[in-house]
């Protein structure tokens, strides 16, 4: 059902617990499921350990700030080559630009911290009660299988 030409799976974390395609506007969108475990705490939001969501779309870095609450620390980053966004202590969604050129938001829901890194043509998502550099760890290591 994907359409793109590549997934990225995180080494850091080995492979998934389990992985789902659902839609996403005209596209479709993967998740890559990390139960809890040994430092991988529970999330009060996703009820799993680590949540990495990927789907064609490229970061559209000047619609964070108005999709993020108050409490919500935005921090613009690069993890390597690659532009990315932490997202710390507040409810937020994602607003991208889908492949077509139009505005995306993808599913309307409370999130904990989360990294949003761009890898080429894919907008990856990693979530979870994770701190800023365990997630920049584990976005380091995205690799296509």
């Amino acid at each position: 059902r994907v359409k793109w030409p590549y997934l990225v799976v995180p080494e850091a974390l080995g492979p998934p617990d389990a992985a789902y395609a659902s839609p996403l506007l005209q596209d479709v969108k993967v998740s890559l499921v990390y139960e809890p475990g040994a430092g991988v705490p529970r999330s009060r939001y996703t009820g799993v350990g680590i949540l990495v969501t990927e789907f064609r779309g490229d970061i559209a870095p000047g619609y964070v700030g108005k999709l993020a609450d108050a409490g919500t620390a935005i921090e613009r980053l690069r993890v390597g080559p690659h532009p990315a966004i932490w997202l710390e202590g507040g409810p937020h969604f994602v607003l991208f630009r889908t492949p077509e050129g139009d505005f995306g938001e993808e599913v309307a829901r409370l999130a904990g911290n989360t990294l949003l890194v761009q890898h080429g043509r894919l907008l990856v998502r990693i979530e979870g009660e994770l701190e800023r550099d365990r997630a920049v760890e584990i976005a380091r290591s995205l690799v296509q299988p």
